[in-house]
């Protein structure tokens, strides 16, 4: 192939330069009023450029490579769906969040990771994803709302539109729920109203319970008793300690967060009293 397209090349600019030739000598011909050998010699020099033309146009055909011809792919745009995320340790059902952002299945944007625990593990694993972070330990504070103003002003920075705990380990101040009215969520590892706070996959067992779960809730100024978004049931086996059972919670509590963060960026999401409505059908 590449041997064609370089005698091509040659023949093109042979027949170039034969036409410049001959547009030259034409002219020298009208000047010298020899008009019929001049409309001879214009006549070849027409030929020579369809020629050449022609052995262009054939050489570019050889030439061209395939992959030009397919468009370059659009980019994709940046979702305008930003959330703020609170951790205070691991930050196991962020990572959840951000694979699905990751992979598309989630139209949303990681603004900002905030952590109360300068030592969270759950900070360097939103660093490693590009993730901003940043700590705001709750210690520096005089009181809880000096420390939730300081974050509520870092997430106004951001352009934050949603706010998910993900592990984080404080009561959030009236203040701050207000300033953030309906945009705050969290998910707990059980159904709720049944073991609010620590330990509830223990609570759980030792009630004897034979069904659990996990809950995504709005969050208000008590412990996990905002009103209630979304709920997935785990039956309590008999084998269960409170390590297997959260174990099995936590898988499903990865899929509901990320419905729950959905539905509220779908505008589906209305609370009237104690009930979520528009949680039906499903979001997947």
């Amino acid at each position: 192939m590449r041997v064609y397209v370089i005698y091509l090349s040659l023949m093109c600019v042979l027949f170039g330069l034969s036409a410049g030739v001959l547009f030259f000598v034409a002219l020298g011909q009208v000047l010298r009023l020899r008009l019929q050998r001049a409309a001879v010699y214009l006549g070849l020099t027409v030929l020579s450029c369809v020629v050449a033309a022609g052995f262009y146009f054939f050489r570019r055909l050889l030439s061209r490579d395939p992959a030009d011809e397919i468009p370059p792919m659009p980019e994709k745009k940046a979702s305008k769906n930003l959330i703020g995320i609170l951790i205070s340790g691991r930050g196991s059902n962020m990572r959840a969040i951000l694979d699905r952002i990751s992979a598309g299945d989630l139209d949303a944007r990681a603004a900002l990771v905030i952590s109360n625990e300068p030592k969270a593990a759950g900070l360097l694993l939103a660093r490693e994803r590009g993730v901003p972070t940043l700590v705001i330990d709750h210690r520096d504070s005089l009181t809880r709302e000096e420390h939730d103003r300081k974050m509520a002003d870092a997430l106004g920075a951001r352009g934050v539109r949603l706010v998910c705990l993900a592990g984080y380990m404080r009561l959030l101040s009236p203040w701050f729920i207000e300033r953030f009215e309906g945009r705050v969520l969290n998910i707990h590892p059980s159904l709720l109203p049944s073991f609010p706070g620590r330990d509830a996959q223990r609570q759980a067992i030792e009630a004897g319970v034979k069904i659990s779960g996990c809950t995504v809730h709005f969050v208000d100024d008590r412990v996990d008793s905002g009103p209630i978004v979304l709920q997935e049931a785990v039956p309590v086996l008999d084998d269960d300690d409170p390590d297997t059972l959260a174990a099995r919670i936590l898988e499903k509590e990865h899929d509901l967060y990320c419905r729950a963060i959905a539905l509220h960026f779908y505008g589906r999401l209305r609370v009237a009293g104690r009930r979520v409505l528009g949680t039906n059908p499903r979001v997947d």
